[in-house]
């Protein structure tokens, strides 16, 4: 039998995202929370922009 096993990438020694089986059962409402607070954040962040590029114009203007 296959162990079903959750493994938790981390970035410089914190986690950072949690790989799990695709049939896993987790909490949806604190899924959606995360989205939530994320989109949030996203939104907090974009206020503060001074122009209207996106982030693949802003990279494109880097990269020439």
């Amino acid at each position: 039998m296959e162990n079903r096993s959750r493994y938790v990438i981390t970035l410089r020694g914190k986690p950072a995202a949690l790989l799990i089986p695709v049939d896993a059962d987790y909490d949806r409402e604190k899924v959606n929370e995360v989205w939530n607070r994320l989109n949030n954040l996203r939104k907090e962040v974009g206020q503060g922009r001074q122009n209207q590029m996106n982030s693949l114009d802003i990279i494109e203007e880097m990269r020439k």
